[in-house]
C-alpha cells in the first residue's frame, strides 16, 4: 500500500513526491489513531531532498544504517541512525536523507 504521510518541498512548499518509493506493509489507518501515522515498510531507495513534515517525523532503522542531513544553526549537518535507534524531526525542519540501497524502516 502506498504511504500516508506527507512531505513537502522547502522551498516551494509544494507536495513532494518522494514518498512514492515507499511500500507499506503495516499501516495504523484503520486503527482511528487520531493524530498518529504509523507505518512499517520498505524501499528499493529513499531521496527526499531538503524535505519537510508538518508533524513531528520518527522513523526507526531496522536492518541497517539511515543517514541523514537535516538543518541546524543555518547550515546541513550529517548524521546516522543504527538499527533500533530512533530519529526525530521536528515539524516543519528540513531534512535529506540519502539511501541508494534497499532499506526497512518504521516510521
Amino acid at each position: 500500500m502506498k504511504s500516508r504521510l506527507a512531505f513537502f518541498d522547502h522551498a516551494t512548499h509544494q507536495p513532494s513526491s518522494c514518498k512514492d518509493v515507499l511500500d507499506i506493509a503495516f499501516s495504523n489507518d484503520g486503527l482511528d489513531w487520531k493524530g498518529i501515522i504509523l507505518e512499517k515498510g520498505k524501499s528499493p531507495h529513499f531521496y527526499p531532498q531538503n524535505v519537510y513534515t508538518p508533524y513531528f517525523y520518527f522513523a526507526l532503522a531496522l536492518e541497517s544504517d539511515l543517514n541523514w542531513n537535516i538543518e541546524a544553526n543555518g547550515s546541513m549537518v550529517s548524521l546516522k541512525t543504527s538499527p533500533g535507534n530512533i530519529w526525530i524531526n521536528p515539524s516543519k525542519t528540513p531534512f535529506t536523507h540519502d539511501i541508494s540501497e534497499p532499506c526497512y524502516f518504521s516510521g
